[in-house]
């Protein structure tokens, strides 16, 4: 009888410790689940957030990688800039040297004074000064030119087209700049830095020695003053206010 009171208990006591064991997996499975699900949404937010990330990094890289192609489209703009003014120079050169032979052979050949035209006050004017005279002015104006030519060029190498200045012209040492109707709307000070750096500019080509003989004066497009140089010294710049 005992014997059969203690297997009852026994088999009593497994049948209970299953039940509990059931009961408790049933009860946990609902948070694994909820867990499980929190982790693959996790995971599918970070491949997300990794994936923006990685987008993000490659717009900057090309941003990169377009901003060091214009700064060398720049740097090789500069560069030709550079190069033609250099070119420029060195003509200059060359014609002020052929200048100088042409006097020293004018000075050396003998002339006739029966073949020397005169002046109405009876002086006589000679052939080789004649012409010597008419080669300066011809030198004078091919290098007139050639800084007019150096001083468009740099412009074009800045980039700078004729939607800020239409045209300019040069006499002697002063340069006409025609400016655009944009021109006139850009804040003061933006216009009287940009009409100093193009007297620096022109001043560098007409006169390197002597900066202050380059002279520079801006006009619209009906030949109104609106800035330029001072009559005290080419350096002076000013422009409109308004």
């Amino acid at each position: 009888m005992k014997q059969n009171t203690l297997v009852v208990v026994i088999v009593s006591g497994a049948i209970c410790f299953s039940i509990g064991f059931i009961g408790g997996a049933l009860l946990t499975m609902p948070h694994r689940e909820k867990t499980k699900s929190a982790i693959e949404a996790a995971e599918v937010k970070a491949r997300q957030v990794q994936t923006i990330a990685q987008e993000e990094i490659q717009a900057a890289k090309a941003e990169a990688e377009h901003f060091q192609n214009e700064l060398k489209s720049v740097t090789e703009k500069l560069q030709e800039a550079k190069t033609e003014i250099a070119r420029l120079r060195s003509e200059q050169e060359r014609h002020a040297d052929e200048l100088e032979r042409d006097k020293k052979e004018t000075k050396l050949s003998p002339s006739s004074p029966s073949t020397e035209p005169k002046t109405a006050d009876g002086k006589q004017i000679s052939v080789e000064q004649k012409r010597v005279q008419e080669q300066e002015y011809q030198q004078k104006q091919a290098k007139l030119k050639a800084d007019l030519d150096g001083f468009m060029a740099a412009l074009k190498a800045a980039g700078i087209d004729k939607s800020i200045i239409d045209r300019c012209s040069a006499e002697d040492d002063k340069l006409t700049i025609v400016v655009a109707n944009a021109w006139h709307f850009q804040p003061y000070q933006i216009r009287l830095q940009s009409a100093q750096n193009l007297w620096n500019l022109w001043a560098k080509l007409r006169s390197p020695n002597d900066p202050d003989k380059a002279r520079i004066e801006l006009t619209d497009y009906n030949g109104n003053s609106v800035g330029g140089s001072r009559w005290l010294a080419g350096s002076l710049i000013w422009v409109k206010k308004e």
